[in-house]
């Protein structure tokens, strides 16, 4: 891995002894995990790196790329060695979107009582816990 930056994972059974790369523990389930060294795994890697956000100190995040719902031909924008690829196409789409979803509420409660403020600038995105904005309303900070 050529990136420089930090590079972290919740992964360990994949990850565990590659240089460079800090594992966290999974935490509790759903949400954002405050305890030390562990994040909320939430069934997804980017609703994971919230807690991890919320580790490196951030109070404010935005969400971009967080359509959650299948394409218009039915498939889904996986990365094409997912373990379960089976699982990311035709009628089992929907259920894992759903599955991702069904984290969203108690992601919501946790920043609320955090005060972590949270935005959704992914046009069209099924998440509805977070004010959808758009990337340039954000980045003009009208919010």
């Amino acid at each position: 891995m050529k990136f420089a930056g930090l590079k972290v994972t919740c992964c360990e059974r994949l990850f565990e002894h590659a240089p460079g790369v800090k594992v966290m523990g999974r935490g509790k389930p759903a949400g954002i995990d405050t305890k030390r060294g562990r994040v909320s795994w939430n069934g997804n890697s980017g609703i994971s790196a919230l807690s991890l956000a919320y580790h490196l100190g951030a109070r404010m995040m935005v969400l971009l790329g967080f359509d959650m719902h299948p394409l218009e031909d039915g498939t889904s924008n996986f990365h094409n060695d997912h373990v379960n690829m089976e699982l990311h196409k035709g009628p089992n789409v929907q259920k894992v979107y759903d599955r991702y979803l069904s984290k969203m509420g108690q992601v919501k409660k946790d920043a609320d009582r955090l005060g972590v403020k949270i935005v959704n600038a992914t046009p069209g995105s099924s998440i509805k816990e977070f004010p959808i904005m758009s990337l340039e309303e954000v980045l003009n900070d009208n919010i």
